[in-house]
């Protein structure tokens, strides 16, 4: 756990939602690619990201065009488990590339208060 002793749990919001295209993801680094999209389609494709009443869990939803395609739930933990095993991207939904570190991050400033 000594990942997590770096952010203390009770400075992680368990509410709110952030919304992205998937085109501001890319530029961000975040969504390294989509199976089936080119990066100039990725602008069709909306991700919702909300906390949940564990800190350390966040629900991920992906929408095209407005429809839902699929909802995931991801556990912090695991990420920082990803990074210290060297992991730099990982597979979302069976069909998009994310950059963990880069998630983590974004996670981190959106989500946790504080410092």
């Amino acid at each position: 756990m000594s990942h997590t002793s770096k952010i203390d749990k009770h400075e992680w919001k368990t509410h709110g939602t952030i919304k992205y295209s998937g085109k501001k993801l890319n530029k961000k680094g975040v969504l390294l690619e989509i199976e089936g999209l080119k990066p100039n389609q990725f602008k069709n494709t909306q991700f919702e990201i909300a906390a949940t009443a564990d800190p350390w869990v966040f629900e991920v939803e992906t929408k095209f065009m407005g429809v839902e395609v699929e909802k995931v739930e991801v556990n912090f933990q695991d990420l920082l488990q990803l990074q210290s095993k060297g992991v730099v991207s990982m597979e979302m939904f069976g069909k998009m590339k994310i950059n963990v570190n880069l998630f983590i991050f974004l996670l981190k400033k959106k989500f946790c208060s504080g410092k």
